[in-house]
């Protein structure tokens, strides 16, 4: 478990706790409550991305307000890159179809798909690691009915561009209602309203 301090202007002081899964997070935030009578606030998962600006200086950004307005901008020599994985998992052979499907749905690429005797497979992919921050686990255990087993290992940083949602409920920017998203041809335009 890593932890780290974090300021934020809507929440205040706290912590930016990484765990090893979704179960990992709901056990320590459950001890906290019974043990220390702690009541713990659980805000969306984030994935740190690495920012390279114009004069070539790196920055890691771990918060969506922190993002670099060029680099959402896409100006020249400024860029954004995020962190994939290295996914292994094994899985008996009737569910490989829908544990593929999974992963090209969360941006996979495939890297190896083998068979271990004729009931059990293993496939590897490369995935965004965003993509498996929050529920993939979950979800490979639901397709595979608990049998399939997930390992994972970072691999590298593959450049990408973002875009920023910036929700503002009154005229006070509000810095836990940025939420950053991958342009496709899918994504449709936001305008301010008309007054």
């Amino acid at each position: 478990m890593q932890v780290a301090p974090e300021q934020s202007d809507t929440l205040g002081r706290g912590l930016r706790c990484g765990f090893l899964g979704m179960l990992h997070m709901e056990v320590v935030q459950q001890r906290l409550r019974e043990e220390h009578q702690v009541d713990v606030l659980v805000t969306a998962p984030t994935v740190p991305l690495v920012a390279t600006h114009a004069d070539g200086t790196r920055e890691v950004i771990l918060s969506p307000a922190s993002l670099p307005r060029a680099a959402l901008e896409g100006h020249a020599g400024t860029s954004l890159e995020e962190p994939l994985v290295s996914v292994t998992l094994i899985s008996p052979a009737e569910h490989v179809g829908a544990l593929i499907s999974e992963c090209e749905g969360r941006s996979g690429v495939q890297q190896d798909q083998r068979y271990l005797g004729a009931d059990r497979a293993v496939l590897r992919y490369t995935l965004p690691l965003a993509e498996i921050a929050t529920d993939f686990h979950d979800r490979v255990k639901s397709i595979s009915n608990g049998f399939a087993s997930l390992d994972y290992e970072p691999v590298t940083l593959k450049s990408q561009q973002f875009g920023a949602l910036n929700l503002t409920p009154n005229p006070t920017r509000t810095q836990t209602l940025i939420l950053t998203f991958k342009p496709d041809p899918l994504t449709l335009t936001l305008t301010q309203p008309r007054p």
